[in-house]
């Protein structure tokens, strides 16, 4: 199939993008110019930034579109014209193909007693949720058939951010450390299990609307933390700190180490995200069929193995 595919020079869009070409399809990768060069081989590349996509114009209309670019680090005007503007011009220029949208739990309430569905009450916390969310509303308000995926936290080869090797970064030097019990569960998302999560959405066309999608059950921070360990071959058993003791620390630290110029390695909101539940009701994803391919191990063991091939481990 011919496959319209942004963000290609990113984590998502890239995984996405070399899959495609691996079993044969013809793939357009849309970036701006200076993400050329960093985008797989045996793609097309055209150049543009949303949401000014009239270098598309000319194409061939496409079978699918995957839609995988965003900025995470944004202010609302920045997130309108990527989540908004440029999903819904991309969108009209796809002249009627499949649809397939990478929104994001971050339009959720980060915290959360009871599993989440689709159909919970959204509680966007910052500029990237908040235009993630309009985004994908107005999508669905203009093609009800489109598909809209929300992963948790992704994880995986090629990633520079993600839980899994920041955790292992820290584990290899021998800094890690539980924030109280370690046991509050969170969703989580191997990269190779979105690509197929997304492929699924493009060849089921009856799909159509939002839904939630992860590895297919929580996590403790305890038990990937031991996991972590045991692919570096390292002891899985770490000293835990109390959280009251450690917001202690996060403060002083917050407001000692910016003067230096330094990073604060604690700080009170990550102590709040690592102690807080949240996990995710995806029956609804489920029901249409999905398993995941790679479970914890697996993804952590690929995620270790390619942070230690290219020296980030």
């Amino acid at each position: 199939m011919l496959a319209w595919v942004t963000g290609a020079s990113g984590f998502v869009g890239y995984a996405v993008a070399e899959r495609l070409v691996a079993r044969g399809d013809d793939v357009v990768v849309y970036v701006r110019p200076s993400s050329r060069g960093r985008v797989p081989s045996g793609t097309r590349v055209v150049e543009g930034s949303l949401p000014d996509v009239s270098a598309l114009a000319s194409l061939p209309p496409p079978d699918v579109v995957f839609h995988c670019a965003a900025v995470i680090d944004c202010n609302d005007a920045e997130g309108r014209r990527v989540h908004v503007d440029g999903t819904l011009a991309l969108a009209d220029a796809a002249h009627g193909a499949r649809f397939v949208h990478v929104s994001t739990t971050d339009v959720l309430p980060d915290a959360s007693a009871s599993p989440l569905d689709e159909t919970s009450l959204c509680a966007p916390r910052d500029a990237y949720g908040r235009t993630k969310l309009d985004g994908e509303r107005r999508l669905l308000a203009a093609r009800p058939d489109a598909v809209v995926l929300r992963p948790p936290g992704i994880y995986g080869p090629r990633s520079q951010r993600d839980v899994v090797l920041h955790l292992a970064k820290r584990i290899a030097r021998g800094t890690y450390f539980h924030v109280g019990d370690g046991n509050a569960l969170r969703p989580w998302l191997f990269v190779e299990n979105l690509v197929d999560a997304l492929l699924h959405a493009a060849t089921f066309r009856d799909l159509h609307g939002v839904y939630l999608v992860d590895d297919g059950r929580a996590v403790s921070r305890r038990e990937m933390a031991a996991e972590i360990a045991r692919a570096l071959g390292k002891s899985p058993r770490f000293a835990s700190l109390p959280v009251p003791a450690a917001r202690v620390v996060a403060r002083v630290l917050e407001n000692t180490l910016p003067r230096l110029g330094m990073r604060s390695p604690l700080t009170t909101s990550g102590i709040r995200y690592a102690t807080t539940p949240l996990t995710l009701d995806t029956t609804r994803w489920k029901s249409t069929g999905f398993r995941a391919r790679y479970d914890l191990r697996a993804g952590v063991r690929a995620t270790v193995a390619w942070g230690r091939a290219t020296g980030r481990l």
